[in-house]
Order: C-alpha cells, then structure tokens, then sequence
C-alpha cells in the first residue's frame, strides 16, 4: 500500500533479543519451566531451614559445654544445715588456680613396697608395680626428672646404693631416664639363666599324692612361663605331670579334652570329687572303729612291762624252759652255765629287784608268768638261730 502523500514512514521499533538459556534440551512447554522454579524454591527454603537448625544445634552445645566447664572449676560446697547460717568465708571464696589442678588429677595409687634386696619383694613383682604406678598417675610426675626421683626413692639398702652411684649430679654417666635405671636394676637382680633354670625345674615338676590340682597347676603355669614353654606343649605336659591316680580316671576321655582349659578343668572337678570321697571314707573308718575297739588280752600290757623291766628274769625263766635241742648252742650253754648275781634281777612275779620270782613273797601271777614265758621263749628263738 503506497504511503499518502504528506506522510512519514515511521521505522518499526527494534526489540532486544533475549538471552538463550542452554538446558540441554529445548523446553516447548511453559508449565514444565514453573514446576522446576517451583521445585528449586522449595529445595532453596529447605536448605536454609537445615542450616538455620545447625546453627542453633551449634550454639546450644556451644552453652552445655560452658556450663560443664563452670561446674568442673567449681569445688563442690560442703552440705550445709539449714539452720546453720552462712559464714562470711562462704560467700564469694574464690577458687584457686592450685584448687582446679588439684580436682583435675588422677587418683593416687598405693606406692609398692621399697626394693632392698631383689628378695621381697622380687625385683620383678616390684618393677611390675612401678611401671603400674608411673602409667596411672603419669599426670603426678610433670617431668622425667620427677620420675626419676620418685623410683629413687622407692629403693632403699644395696638397691638404692647401686642406683646412687649414677644419680649423682657430679657423675659423668648419670641417669637420664626411668628405663635406664630399671635396666641397670634389671642386669644386677634378673638372673641370665632364668629361661634355662625355670625349664630344668619344669621338666622335673610332678604332681605329688598329697598336694591339690589347684596347689600344683599354680607352680605348673609359673615355671612354664618363666621357661617360656609353648602354649601348645601345655596339654599334654600337664596330663604326663599328674598323679598316677588323676591320669587312670582321666585316660578314657583324654582324646575328647582338646585343649588345655578343658583338660585342667577336669583335672581340677575330679580332684576335688576324689578329695571329698576320701574324706568321707576315712569319716567312716574312724565310725566303725569307735563302734568295735580291739580286745587286749588281760595281763598282756603288765606281760610286756614286765618283759621290759626284768630282762634277767626272762633269761632266767627261759633257762627253766623245755629248751629245743636243734637250737642249743656252745654260747648258750655259756650263757646258761653262768651264774647270776640276784641283786642285779628282777622279779617277774611282782616286778622288784634284788630277788628271784622263785624266792618272791607275793602271790603267784600265772597268767603274767605264762605270757612272759611265751614271750621270751619266742624272743629266745628270734636270738638264736
């Protein structure tokens, strides 16, 4: 259409192209494009609310930790009555700085027992202890130094005299450590054969009739450690180890106790099973014993003093006896032919020197007469072949 004279052409308005948004792949519908920005505002508003909460996570721990700490520098007030009033050295006390050190260390160990002699103690059970002592209360001992000191002072005699020599401040090797002291102990009371002796003592260790599982399988566990024996070997040494009577009861079920635990356990079951048996046994012997005491022929008890005080006597009643030919020897008829002097006899009758049973003017005991004449015709025969 052709412009009308007059007129200006006006020249169509140019429009601001948009910035292209690369997604990858082209979006045709806008309904898509608002439930995305919809789902990145709500994913935006969660993302703050989380942070928001951990803030304030944060800042309440941040407030318990400042109480606890509060709590922990504060000494705990001693209970107080309610009708005691409150004393004016209680109000506002100030906690010391020593106070707070003090609350915060460990809790003291007993101290061991003083090392003199590597006797008793051990210089082991007491190395053992110090050692404990230095690791539990380490926060006692600020320095090396200070422990040093303190396993000082816990010798005393030869121990703290060997130590002395080396503690000095003028020696030219002086100590510098815990573990210096310990060894230089360690080369003076620790025996270098102490592996070889403890084995030469296990390999004789035998359990004995009279000693408890429990009393023999202490000394057996001590010696297999010192002489560093397999634990593999322990099963079988402690079976070969035990008492005749333990290996006959244990010997059928040895193939089912596989391992040493189960071995000793039995072991220790059936000692005690077998303790209690005897026991039991010997309450019972004793019973029927009680109930039937053994007769003692009368006379035999004044036969038999008689026989010890009057040893003439019997020689003499043994003369008067039927002899046995067989047994008559040139010494006994010496001995026979021999006269006795009376004042050294004694009676057999009434038990008094200086008289012959013959000449005795007590009444006749027959039955003590003829026990000792039984007695020493058998003693007669023992003496002469």
């Amino acid at each position: 259409m052709a412009p009308k004279p007059g007129s200006t052409r006006r020249a169509p308005p140019i429009r601001e192209e948009e910035p292209e948004i690369e997604l990858g792949s082209e979006i045709e519908d806008p309904d898509d494009v608002m439930d995305m920005s919809e789902q990145i505002r709500v994913l935006s508003a969660n993302q703050e609310a989380d942070r928001l909460k951990a803030q304030d996570t944060q800042k309440t721990l941040e407030r318990i930790l400042e109480r606890i700490t509060a709590l922990q520098s504060v000494p705990a007030s001693p209970v107080r009555s309610p009708d005691r009033p409150i004393l004016s050295t209680e109000r506002d006390t100030p906690v010391s700085t020593d106070t707070i050190i003090k609350q915060s260390k460990s809790v003291k160990f007993p101290d061991p027992q003083p090392l003199s002699d590597g006797t008793d103690p051990t210089f082991e059970n007491w190395r053992i202890q110090v050692r404990g002592k230095l690791r539990v209360n380490h926060d006692h001992f600020p320095s090396e130094e200070a422990k040093m000191l303190y396993l000082f002072g816990r010798t005393t005699g030869n121990a703290q005299r060997h130590l002395q020599a080396k503690f000095e401040d003028e020696s030219p090797a002086r100590f510098t450590s815990v573990s210096e002291m310990l060894q230089h102990l360690a080369a003076i009371y620790v025996n270098p054969n102490k592996v070889r002796d403890a084995r030469y003592d296990y390999n004789r260790l035998m359990m004995k009739s009279n000693q408890s599982f429990a009393e023999f399988q202490t000394q057996f566990l001590h010696l297999a450690g010192e002489g560093q024996v397999p634990f593999e070997n322990y099963r079988l040494d402690l079976y070969d180890k035990l008492t005749v009577r333990l290996q006959e009861k244990i010997a059928a079920t040895l193939d089912d106790l596989l391992t040493y635990e189960r071995l000793s356990a039995r072991c220790l079951s059936l000692d005690s099973e077998l303790k209690r048996i005897e026991a039991r046994s010997e309450r019972q012997k004793r019973l029927r014993n009680d109930r039937n005491p053994s007769t003692t022929p009368i006379g035999a008890g004044i036969g038999r003093q008689a026989t010890a005080l009057a040893p003439h006597a019997v020689r003499t009643t043994h003369s008067r006896a039927s002899p046995d030919p067989s047994r008559i020897t040139p010494s006994t008829v010496a001995r026979r032919n021999t006269p006795v002097d009376p004042t050294t006899v004694t009676c057999y009758n009434c038990g008094k020197e200086g008289h012959f049973a013959s000449s005795c003017s007590e009444p006749k005991n027959t039955g003590d007469i003829k026990e000792i004449e039984e007695n020493t015709s058998e003693e007669s025969g023992k003496e002469e072949p």
